[in-house]
């Protein structure tokens, strides 16, 4: 569904992702980890459409996004859960919601609210209460339910694991579980650490000073050591 080929993003003079390539298929979860700096959130900023990039392509279910907006590439059903959620924090949890339906217009109603709130229940009680007064862990799920709203076929999740307790880490990996397996939800996960994406990836690649350095399954990941390794070659 997702395939990104060599792929390269420059900030001036410092290249902070380098020929990067990577595929992921319908309904499969990758996880995409590595170091602080690695170049992680730049690769999902390129493929969102939120930064320029300096050369390579990115190709979602066989079409090409080079010419695709940030706007047009939520249209085509890839949403980015921005790393530190960037809720609008003096909105409503509902209207946050709604912000994130933008793409459905009228066809966003109260019945559409509910839905999404099944698998976030924390978030029931707290619809007209402003998104900047949530938990940390309220507000992950609040921004995993916006980008829901837009109905996607595709996720990219920056650092979903980002200031949450141990508890908070596992409610969200819980409902990342549930995304994949009962909507059937392509997704590909970024984190810094290897707990969330161990839970929910099937497989994973090591992201190192702007590139591939490796990939391992979930249970070949057991071994820091070798993780490590990875992070520093």
């Amino acid at each position: 569904m997702l395939e990104i080929r060599d792929l390269q993003v420059r900030y001036g003079a410092v290249t902070a992702v380098q020929a990067v390539s990577l595929e992921v298929t319908a309904e499969d979860v990758v996880g995409l980890i590595g170091p602080n700096g690695a170049g992680k959130s730049s690769t999902a900023l390129a493929v969102a459409g939120l930064i320029r990039t300096s050369s390579g392509s990115v190709t979602f279910d066989g079409r090409s996004l080079g010419s695709l907006s940030a706007a047009g590439r939520v249209q085509a059903g890839l949403v980015l859960v921005p790393q530190g959620r960037q809720l609008f924090p003096s909105l409503s949890v509902a209207d946050n919601l709604r912000a994130g339906a933008w793409r459905l217009h009228q066809r966003f109603d109260r019945s559409d609210v509910g839905e999404l709130l099944r698998d976030f229940p924390a978030l029931h009680d707290r619809l007209e209460q402003p998104a900047g007064t949530l938990s940390g862990g309220e507000q992950q799920m609040l921004a995993l339910a916006r980008a829901l709203a837009s109905h996607p076929r595709f996720m990219i999740l920056d650092e979903p694991s980002m200031g949450l307790s141990p508890i908070m880490v596992d409610r969200v990996a819980d409902v990342i579980g549930r995304l994949a397996s009962e909507r059937g939800m392509t997704m590909l996960v970024i984190d810094q650490g290897i707990g969330l994406v161990r839970r929910v990836a099937s497989r994973v690649l090591v992201m190192a000073q702007g590139r591939i350095v490796g990939e391992q399954t979930a249970r070949e990941l057991a071994d820091q050591s070798a993780v490590e390794a990875m992070y520093f070659r």
